[in-house]
């Protein structure tokens, strides 16, 4: 019974779940969200792995820019499911870094 387990191992449950189908793609909304520090890490970990040597697109929509730095290789910016920008991470930080540098001046 998956019911008697906390959030974070319900939500692990679940990605094995996925994990046991054959996909060539995973979508996933808020993938950390209930997870503890490790949990978390593990994720990341598994996540990477999955896109880097096993050739599956792995989507992530996340609000946390800082999750996302460390899980993401590129990233895709929504607004009202339009499509406005697909960049790098690291292009994506040095440009907000820069935004931020120039509204403080």
């Amino acid at each position: 019974q998956i019911q008697v387990l906390s959030g974070g191992e319900q939500a692990k449950v679940r990605f094995c779940l996925l994990m046991n189908r054959e996909n060539n793609v995973l979508v996933l909304d808020e993938p950390t969200n209930g997870l503890d520090p490790a949990g978390i890490r593990q994720l990341r970990d598994i996540l990477r792995t999955l896109a880097h040597t096993e050739d599956i697109c792995v989507l992530v929509s996340s609000h946390l820019m800082s999750e996302m730095q460390l899980m993401c290789d590129r990233v895709a910016i929504l607004v009202k499911g339009q499509l406005i920008q697909t960049t790098s991470v690291e292009e994506l930080v040095t440009s907000v870094n820069g935004q931020e540098t120039r509204y403080r001046t």
